[in-house]
């Protein structure tokens, strides 16, 4: 697999305000990462929050409708500066597809949870109702796009979905259908014995070889710890993450800016 300083190229699709970009990218410093998102509000606070954690400028965030699949070299990019003070500029590029196409090791998914727009109270909100129900994409769309950017051929380049856990056999079902094939799924639980929020699922395209795995579950909040107390686990990938760690423009507790930064 990939070490987090090994270089290498990363796509997030649905990328929203990039948190999961900035994780990552904080993570595995060797990542490359180019971000696909819908909505132009969304892709201009993705592209500030990237230069706020100081991921530039190996990030490029593209607004664009994967309705249409892969970004086109008609698309409107959003470029991130190495510059705090000018984050964000808007610029054409030629040729995104060729960036994007067969070459990424690794691809990063937190789609849209929900399908029926009438199945839940939704958000008043435009920008907020399209991230939480599927538009112009469903899963099987995220998962073909994902089959058409992962390197052919490689027995490492896996795309990474977040889904909710009460839909996990739609998401698995969605995955297959897009062309992938499920390597590893994670149950992630709030507490052990709480209803499943979340599923994680591994998914490559398919070679001979590959068993599915279903790995032990994460369980955020381990019994007897507190609600701001995490597992071993999450512990020790917090703890990976460099200080300063600005997560969406916000400081980690345990980091003091002085007067001289």
């Amino acid at each position: 697999g990939l070490s987090g300083d090994s270089e290498h190229r990363a796509l997030d699709l649905g990328a929203g305000n990039a948190l999961v970009s900035v994780l990552y990218g904080n993570h595995n410093r060797g990542a490359n990462m180019q971000l696909v998102e819908l909505q132009g509000g969304l892709a201009a606070r993705a592209a500030r929050n990237l230069a706020l954690n100081g991921l530039v400028p190996r990030s490029t965030v593209v607004c664009h409708d994967l309705a249409h699949g892969l970004p086109s070299n008609t698309e409107v990019v959003v470029r991130v500066l190495a510059k705090e003070s000018s984050f964000a500029q808007v610029l054409i590029l030629s040729n995104i597809s060729q960036m994007v196409q067969g070459k990424m090791d690794v691809v990063l998914c937190n789609p849209p949870f929900y399908r029926d727009i009438n199945s839940r109270s939704p958000p008043t909100r435009k920008e907020k109702l399209l991230a939480h129900f599927e538009s112009s994409v469903d899963i099987v769309g995220f998962a073909k796009v994902a089959f058409e950017a992962l390197v052919e051929g490689s027995q490492t380049a896996s795309a990474y979905f977040v889904y909710d856990a009460i839909h996990s056999e739609r998401l698995y079902d969605g995955l297959m259908k897009g062309g992938l094939e499920i390597v590893t799924t994670q149950t992630v639980f709030h507490r052990l014995h709480h209803q499943p929020l979340r599923v994680l699922c591994e998914a490559r395209r398919p070679q001979a070889g590959f068993e599915r795995e279903e790995l032990e579950p994460l369980v955020l909040h381990p019994e007897g710890t507190s609600e701001v107390e995490y597992g071993e686990d999450m512990e020790d990938f917090l703890g990976s993450l460099p200080i300063p760690q600005f997560i969406i423009g916000q400081l980690r507790d345990d980091y003091q800016r002085t007067d001289e930064e």
